[in-house]
């Protein structure tokens, strides 16, 4: 953008100069009566240099006087240079979006995906380095060769459409002088891959990749750790967005509640899809001493714990399946009848994990039924209907774009050191 600063005021002194030459008396060979001209045919000769360079001029004269003569020669050769550099610029320019637009690149950021999570991370990248460039890839399987958008100037943002699992691709993305890279789509599958090519083809670049769904997300860690304690190097960092909401919840609430509570709560979980099973494996692993009974309550409850217990060593401790609509209130009162019945002065908490307009329905059952929990809702962004509702239904909300903002400053941070 310095450059570029120079020109407007260049141009200025072009018109400066011209103008001053005549009004001084200056002539050139072709108008030697240049000088009793009007203002406008000054300004005119001016803007002429620009295109032509004088050569409809013609040269000054020395009976103009010296100062004119400088100021006229000076005007001649400015005028033309500034034509040439917006002339190359231009061609540059194109060069650099048609062409070969990665030799522009050094020490970016590669993150691809094209969610809103993806957005949430750019937002800490730039919290964190607001300087640095970022690399935004749309994963595109049917292009062949990638597409390079301008850069956004102002956001520090260059966006790219392109098929990831393609070497070619991953070859015109300047990887090799990038800074860290973050494959987050919404293909768990599609990260993991992309996610082990890059490190493959550059062993040196700091990569992660984001797994949601929890039977690839067990596995790989497993096998994370296994080459960790290997000392073999080469795998990428794998993380989970759900699973950082569920530690913040916990450590930050969820703890406090069990420790001002005198004897084991029993907890329900509405909804039991990614988030509520990451929940599920935290409280086992952390709270199981506190937890009285875990309630599990879903369309596919059933099924869904089976394959939780696959995954998770649960030991003793195994979740209650309740199957049912969660609006539905047969499928609360068959819930609370299997943890609340169990001890009459018995309490706990339901904790909601299914998208924003269930959660407050079942909120307003649960309190319809003065069911005596506490609540808390996890939704995924701010909303003042939502807060709205939620001091009046006595629920705590927490919104995972707000719990997250913080904590992927902290993982971009950390990546570095991977």
């Amino acid at each position: 953008m310095m450059a570029l600063a120079w020109r407007p005021v260049a141009v200025l002194l072009v018109f400066v100069l011209v103008v001053t030459a005549f009004a001084l008396g200056g002539r050139t060979s072709f108008y030697e009566q240049a000088d009793q001209l009007s203002l406008v045919a000054w300004v005119y000769f001016a803007a002429s240099l620009f295109v032509f360079g004088g050569t409809d001029l013609g040269t000054p004269l020395k009976e103009s006087g010296p100062i004119p003569v400088v100021l006229l020669w000076t005007a001649y050769l400015l005028a033309p240079l500034i034509t040439t550099t917006v002339v190359v610029d231009a061609v540059r320019r194109a060069l650099g979006a048609r062409a070969l637009p990665e030799r522009s690149l050094a020490d970016h950021v590669v993150i691809v995906g094209s969610d809103a999570l993806v957005l949430a991370y750019l937002d800490a990248v730039h919290a964190v380095d607001a300087d640095r460039v970022v690399l935004l890839v749309e994963h595109a399987p049917g292009l062949g060769v990638p597409v390079y958008e301008p850069l956004d100037a102002e956001r520090r943002v260059r966006r790219v459409r392109g098929n990831m699992l393609l070497s070619e691709t991953r070859a015109r993305l300047a990887l090799e002088r990038a800074s860290r890279a973050v494959v987050m789509t919404a293909d768990d599958s599609i990260n993991l891959e992309c996610a082990w090519a890059l490190r493959a083809e550059f062993p040196a670049l700091p990569v992660a990749a984001h797994v949601v769904d929890l039977s690839l997300l067990r596995p790989v860690n497993r096998i994370l750790r296994a080459r960790r304690d290997s000392g073999e190097a080469g795998a990428p960092m794998v993380f989970s967005t759900h699973r950082i909401a569920a530690l913040l919840l916990y450590d930050e609430h969820l703890e406090a509640h069990f420790a001002e509570t005198h004897h084991a709560d029993v907890v329900y979980l509405a909804g039991f899809g990614h988030l509520g099973q990451t929940l599920a494996e935290l409280l086992l692993l952390r709270g199981e001493e506190e937890i009285a009974t875990l309630v599990v309550v879903d369309p596919d409850a059933a099924a869904a714990c089976r394959h939780f217990a696959l995954d998770v060593d649960a030991g003793a401790f195994t979740p209650v399946p309740v199957e049912g609509e969660l609006h539905d209130p047969g499928t609360w009162s068959d819930a609370l009848a299997a943890g609340l019945s169990i001890e009459p002065e018995t309490t706990g908490m339901a904790l909601l994990t299914a998208d924003a307009e269930t959660n407050l329905k079942v909120a307003m059952l649960l309190r319809a039924q003065a069911c005596p929990l506490d609540l808390y809702a996890i939704c995924t962004t701010r909303s003042a209907y939502i807060d709205a509702l939620a001091r009046e239904l006595d629920v705590r909300v927490f919104y995972l774009d707000e719990m997250l903002a913080g904590a992927l400053r902290d993982h971009y941070e950390a990546l570095s050191a991977t």
